[in-house]
């Protein structure tokens, strides 16, 4: 074998005599299969290596992407009452938390990764045949880590965008709801008696392309083409934040129906939330209520988006 002394990687020049003789004469000696078996040595070696720092930077990644979902997080955590604010909250929360699991299951590759590349380094110069078994497991190993980390890459990446989408459309969302400066907002249908809340159901129906009829307190007949419906109102005067509606607001929205002959009543209330006896009875019961709650009336009277309820639109 011909050594290249113009190449930009040459022998060490050692101090002692004897080592650079001894050197000199394995040098010489070495043939293309040294030469092969060398470099595939230092090539695995650099492999692993190349594939810790990937595992490295791909954790850095990670902590600054659950950095960044934590303090959106942390920021909007006290606007409880704004719905937008409390779904961004929550979406950042479970992105921040994915994140942080992703995050946990990186840092131990990482850390295979630098062994495997540290007992590899250390394998270098070993005889022809020693270590081989050795040898076969790091290159399955390396394998194995580098395919978790193009799959890790795709989960982190599906995540992020759909987290991105989920960021764009509530801020749509919020400009929307900046906007709303002529229609109520929910305080002011909070403050309303029922016969006011009422008006404004019905006004928005209108709006709607709907048909309305006043059938007496809390209770209006809607209709468009062929379809009549029934609305119950169950809204409550200046409520508490927790309040819910419980089991006797849905059975006056089932006698209201039962009275009128309908199957379904579409009830609508000013509350966020629903008991969990009142969801169970409603659940099975006929006539059928279906509840628009306190997020999708907002939506649907303040920022004038469609209401999503058996289609009625």
């Amino acid at each position: 074998m011909i050594i290249d002394r113009h190449a930009s990687v040459t022998p060490n020049r050692y101090e002692a005599p004897w080592l650079r003789r001894s050197i000199g004469k394995r040098l010489g000696r070495a043939d293309r299969d040294d030469l092969l078996a060398a470099l595939v040595w230092v090539a695995e070696v650099r492999l692993a290596e190349d594939l810790t720092e990937e595992w490295r930077e791909f954790c850095a990644h990670l902590k600054r992407e659950q950095e960044d979902a934590e303090k959106r997080r942390t920021l909007l955590a006290w606007k409880s009452d704004d719905q937008l604010a409390d779904h961004s909250s929550k979406h950042a929360s479970k992105v921040a938390d994915t994140l942080g699991d992703e995050h946990y299951e990186a840092q131990q590759s990482l850390s295979q990764s630098k062994q495997i590349a540290r007992e590899a380094s250390h394998r270098l110069g070993l005889r022809p045949g020693e270590g081989d078994e050795a040898r076969r497991e790091t290159r399955l190993s390396l394998g194995i880590l580098s395919a978790q980390l193009e799959t890790a890459r795709q989960r982190v990446d599906q995540l992020m965008s759909k987290y991105r989408r989920k960021a764009h459309t509530l801020a749509e969302l919020e400009e929307l709801q900046q906007r709303s400066t002529t229609t109520p907002t929910l305080e002011q249908l909070d403050a309303m008696t029922s016969d006011q809340f009422d008006e404004v159901i019905r006004k928005t129906f209108e709006h709607s392309g709907f048909r309305t009829k006043a059938c007496g307190p809390r209770i209006t007949e809607i209709s468009r083409d062929d379809e009549t419906r029934l609305v119950y109102s169950a809204h409550v005067q200046n409520p508490k934040v927790d309040e819910s509606n419980d089991v006797r607001s849905m059975v006056r929205a089932q006698f209201a129906a039962e009275a009128s002959g309908f199957d379904a009543v579409l009830t609508i209330t000013n509350l966020k939330y629903i008991s969990h006896p009142a969801h169970r009875y409603i659940r099975k019961t006929d006539p059928t209520v279906h509840l628009v709650q306190r997020n999708d009336l907002q939506k649907w009277i303040q920022w004038e988006m469609p209401l999503e309820n058996e289609g009625v639109q």
